[in-house]
């Protein structure tokens, strides 16, 4: 956080100026994130919230490891059993994990690993439609009727 050092901001968030004991140089630390929820979609999840995501997995781990409370939604619930031939494949761990819900197609408009793939031409349309209200409420109408959206 480079950007904010010598700024009035390090004082007003009350953040701290830290010395790296090995390159001396002084550097701006914040207090860890530490979320109440985490709402985190994976590919498969067990009952236990034992969940493997394919793919990039971006920063959802940490998510879950820092967050109070986590719900996993998932494409798939599968026995467990089925994550036990793999184990080392599991992402998250279900004692993290506080509900499970099984909510194909989930993470559309975005994609879902290899599942299925971003949503380009709904980004578009949104793009598009955020200019006018009238226009905005028609796309949201539409995707709330099901006319447009994750399963057509």
């Amino acid at each position: 956080m480079a950007g904010v050092k010598g700024s009035g901001l390090v004082q007003a968030q009350g953040f701290k100026l830290v010395q790296d004991p090995y390159s001396l140089n002084e550097y701006v630390a914040v207090k860890a994130v530490e979320p109440d929820w985490a709402l985190i979609h994976v590919e498969k999840a067990d009952r236990e919230g034992n969940a493997v995501m394919w793919g990039s997995k971006y920063d959802d781990v940490l998510l879950a490891k820092a967050s109070k409370k986590v719900i996993i939604t998932c494409e798939q619930v599968v026995a467990t059993e089925e994550l036990q031939t793999r184990p080392e494949g599991t992402d998250i761990p279900g004692f993290l994990v506080q509900a499970v819900v099984e909510a194909p197609r989930g993470a559309w408009p975005c994609s879902c690993g290899q599942t299925y793939p971003f949503d380009s031409d709904f980004f578009q349309a949104y793009l598009t439609a955020a200019g006018s209200d009238q226009a905005y409420a028609k796309l949201m109408s539409q995707v709330l009727s099901g006319e447009r959206g994750p399963v057509q």
